[in-house]
């Protein structure tokens, strides 16, 4: 469920209705890319913020056990190349858990900026949602990053 309420996206937007969930997905997008290139997720409220935390710590718990078991899963496997992609696999999950519970130890309550930005974003994925475009679609709106950058923070963990 998005942050951001969908009949704002959909204001935003200046369409009526959210025909098969379309602009709910992309808002969905929308808010993820923006929390990627903040490298911290955002809520709604602060009570939504340590919720978050708690099943976040819950989860990294729950997968530092599964890493545990799949290293020593692994190290039973006789052949050194599947051994190993086992191994790189569980440790991708890990590094993972790891990332998701550093960007909500990290979040941050929605703020007009962030918001105007997630806006942005959903409104050039809105408009650029067909394969063939005439402008570039890889790159966030520079308006969305001049809003993000002020709250983007550095997690010093590799992606998965």
């Amino acid at each position: 469920m998005p942050v951001i309420n969908i009949e704002k996206a959909m204001v935003h937007l200046r369409v009526d209705e959210d025909t098969g969930g379309d602009v709910l997905a992309k808002l969905n997008s929308a808010e993820d890319k923006a929390a990627q290139y903040l490298n911290r997720f955002f809520y709604a409220t602060s009570a939504a913020w340590t919720e978050a935390i708690s099943l976040t710590l819950d989860q990294l718990n729950y997968e530092l056990v599964k890493y545990k078991e799949s290293c020593d899963a692994a190290n039973l496997v006789a052949d050194p190349v599947s051994r190993n992609m086992l191994l790189s696999a569980a440790e991708n999950l890990k590094k993972e858990a790891q990332r998701n519970t550093k960007m909500a130890m990290q979040g941050i309550v929605i703020n007009p900026s962030i918001e105007a930005a997630v806006l942005l974003i959903l409104g050039s994925l809105y408009d650029n949602r067909e394969d063939e475009t005439s402008t570039t679609v890889n790159e966030l709106p520079k308006g969305a990053l001049w809003l993000l950058d002020p709250y983007r923070l550095d997690l010093e963990i590799g992606r998965a």
